[in-house]
């Protein structure tokens, strides 16, 4: 587990899409050793961990003022719809909105 610290798992994160087992791939750790490093050293689950990851990355970006759409697309969202909805459910706010409010804060 020693080397499962030592991961840049924020790289890690964004090259595999944010998806659970891509990431085990690129890491060269099984999926349930992924698991257990993860509630060991985050105390979340890997699919917890992406989510607040990829939100993170949707927040900075929005901030710079890129589009809604774009993010939604570049971080993997089937649909504008599915990301809106996760993040306004997360920031109690819309994206969009949550924009206009951060614009060049990050």
């Amino acid at each position: 587990m020693e080397s499962f610290y030592h991961n840049d798992w924020n790289a890690i994160a964004e090259r595999a899409g944010y998806s659970v087992r891509k990431l085990a791939t690129l890491s060269s750790i099984p999926v349930q050793r992924l698991e257990r490093g993860f509630r060991k050293y985050f105390h979340c689950k890997p699919k917890r961990w992406l989510m607040r990851k990829r939100l993170k990355n949707a927040r900075a970006r929005l901030a710079r003022g890129h589009r809604v759409k774009i993010i939604s697309q570049d971080l993997g969202f089937q649909r504008i719809e599915d990301f809106s909805r996760l993040f306004k459910r997360v920031y109690k706010i819309s994206p969009s909105r949550w924009r206009k409010m951060h614009r060049h804060s990050f």
